[in-house]
């Protein structure tokens, strides 16, 4: 038989338990009002919704910064960061906590809504408030949010029930193609080519260049020069580009890193690129998938 302390400390706890939960939900962004079903394990959360006849489902990892955007009609999931745009597009909570990072959240106080304690959190930047949100920790999710920017923007819950979270809510169905932001199906990138050859060529150029190739080309006078490159082929083609000075590579802070000077294109895709390069600079493009079409010229 369990003393009259072990049953105390049972109903303590008992009494302070998180509870799994689902609700309602409505997301009203600028008076354009969405209106979301939420199942919550308390440490993942999904959304159900529709928008002109389509359905939608949003499934939020936040331990492993994930965010699942499913698309059931059509069996989709574009997958993305939490703080990605088409995360926070979709989510109040991931948009609050992104402006978050940018600014300085005060706790400004506790209130009850629903029979639930929260705490009530204010995100100021340049020392003007701009969201004002109510967190349960019981819930371990917001309550309301509302924006102190943007007139009639704010979510708030409705509805709230416990629920004995089922797994699979959580996770994305084994017959969904992955596609990008476009809708297009994700092709796996190979791996690095294992060997390189390199060329040179002087502006104006236009070439097709491989994969496993790279190619230098000097820039002579302070110019604007076209960097056009185009996929005819019918595979993906991917080309990253350096600038080299007194042959070093010049500073991220001046270039930019990796993924502002990468182009990934699919078949039929053309990137017109205007780029302010300074005599002296030593180009290298480098081709790391497929066959690409690529003319540097003076603008």
């Amino acid at each position: 038989m369990k003393s009259i302390f072990a049953l105390s400390v049972c109903l303590l706890f008992s009494g302070n338990m998180f509870s799994q939960f689902t609700a309602e939900m409505v997301n009203v962004v600028q008076g354009n009002e969405r209106n979301y079903k939420v199942y919550s394990d308390l440490e993942n959360y999904r959304y159900e919704f529709e928008e002109s006849g389509d359905r939608g489902v949003v499934i939020v990892h936040p331990t492993e910064n994930k965010t699942f955007i499913l698309m059931p009609d059509k069996k989709f999931v574009h997958i993305t960061s939490t703080d990605g745009m088409m995360s926070r597009m979709n989510d109040p909570w991931q948009a609050y906590l992104w402006f978050k990072t940018a600014g300085e959240e005060k706790n400004e106080g506790t209130t009850k809504i629903m029979g639930y304690d929260c705490t009530t959190q204010a995100v100021y930047q340049s020392g003007s408030k701009v969201f004002t949100c109510n967190f349960s920790e019981k819930l371990n999710f917001p309550l309301t949010i509302k924006s102190d920017i943007d007139e009639n923007t704010y979510m708030a819950l409705s509805d709230i029930n416990k629920w004995k979270a089922d797994p699979g809510m959580f996770e994305v169905p084994e017959d969904y193609v992955e596609v990008d932001r476009r809708l297009r199906p994700i092709i796996p990138e190979p791996p690095p080519p294992g060997n390189w050859t390199a060329a040179r060529e002087s502006i104006p150029f236009n070439i097709i260049m491989k994969r496993g190739e790279k190619m230098w080309f000097m820039i002579t006078e302070d110019d604007y020069y076209k960097l056009i490159i185009q996929n005819s082929s019918d595979a993906p083609g991917k080309l990253i580009y350096h600038i080299y000075k007194d042959e070093k590579p010049i500073d991220n802070n001046e270039q930019g890193p990796d993924k502002y000077r990468t182009y990934r294109l699919f078949p039929g895709e053309k990137k017109n690129l205007t780029k302010d390069w300074e005599a002296g600079y030593e180009i290298l493009l480098e081709l790391y998938e497929g066959e690409l079409q690529v003319e540097v010229r003076p603008e």
